[in-house]
């Protein structure tokens, strides 16, 4: 029994002394990682596990093993123990010469960085700020829809903004690219409310139907151009002795299509007829057949002729024609 259980011995210590004798020849410790985070879109051995000693060039080796893809900026991807050892011996690497003892599964996440609504909505006025119409307007972001904003990978931020049609200088759609190391990374849509303002002739009180403006019955205010759609009056003086075509109430934007000129001949008005050129003036009396305005073009029968001219009213009873 004795020189049995001595040949046994002997046996045994035969088995393990060629492998320890190999692990000390590697001399590198591999202290593996149950969870772990990378930057880049790659996993590499040297993420999941911390490998120290003095064999410089295997260490480097075993580092730059190639695992796998890795996940999604912000999402997490489990490694198997089994797939980590089929990758380094895939590599080719001395496997058996290692203290290689991976746990049955590894957890990787992506480092991640994100960009809120906020960031987006300084970046569209940024944009706006040196954009016409808006580079030296009156305006005001009153609204922004943004799309879903993802997850960045870890790195330099930048971006680059671009607009679409300004068909309608108060809604803009926008795309902004994200680049990561300039990289592109994402795209995000955006919708724009713009409030537009401008100087405005308003209503200073109500003015009615057929009455001549004067310089009280206006005021000028800061008014959102979303709330008329025609073009509004911006001095007192473009309305003042114009009549109002409808009533106006306070405060209401003064458009060019709410006034008319004041009639000065009416229909029927005894008018002095001035017909002139460079050398010749002459003047003789006739009747207005239509109402006209200061600058209007009106027939006028001559009283003295008994023919119906064309004339431009100059004035209360006064109508000048050409020859």
């Amino acid at each position: 029994m004795r020189p049995l259980t001595a040949a046994l011995v002997l046996a045994i210590l035969g088995l393990l002394l060629p492998t320890a004798t190999r692990g000390q020849d590697v001399r590198l410790t591999l202290e593996f990682k149950p969870e772990a985070s990378v930057r880049g879109d790659r996993v590499l051995l040297k993420d999941l596990v911390d490998i120290r000693g003095e064999d410089g060039a295997l260490r480097r080796d075993l580092a730059e093993v190639y695992v796998t893809q890795a996940p999604r900026p912000g999402q997490t991807l489990k490694i198997r123990g089994d797939y980590l050892t089929y990758r380094v011996r895939n590599a080719g690497l001395p496997l058996d010469l290692l203290p290689w003892n991976p746990p049955s599964l590894i957890l990787v996440t992506r480092q991640a960085q994100e960009i809120g609504a906020d960031a987006v909505q300084k970046i569209v006025i940024d944009y706006l700020k040196n954009q016409d119409p808006y580079r030296t307007g009156d305006w005001e972001l009153a609204g922004l829809r943004v799309s879903r904003l993802p997850q960045f990978p870890r790195g330099t931020l930048t971006h680059k903004v671009q607009a679409g049609s300004i068909s309608n200088p108060a809604r803009l759609r926008l795309t902004v690219t994200f680049y990561v190391n300039k990289e592109e990374a994402a795209q995000v849509q955006a919708a724009a409310l713009i409030r537009i303002f401008q100087p405005v002739v308003v209503a200073a009180r109500q003015i009615e139907p057929d009455q001549v403006i004067q310089e009280e019955d206006l005021r000028v205010e800061r008014v959102s151009m979303d709330r008329f759609r025609a073009a509004a009056l911006s001095e007192p003086g473009q309305a003042k002795g114009l009549v109002s075509r409808r009533r106006l109430s306070v405060g209401r934007p003064i458009l060019a299509q709410d006034l008319r000129p004041q009639v000065v001949v009416h229909r029927g008005d005894r008018v002095a007829i001035l017909a002139e050129n460079d050398v010749l003036a002459v003047s003789a009396p006739g009747h207005a057949q239509k109402d006209g305005a200061r600058g209007e073009t009106i027939p006028v029968l001559n009283l003295d002729s008994k023919k119906v001219v064309l004339g431009t009213v100059t004035g209360p009873d006064a109508v000048r024609v050409t020859f």
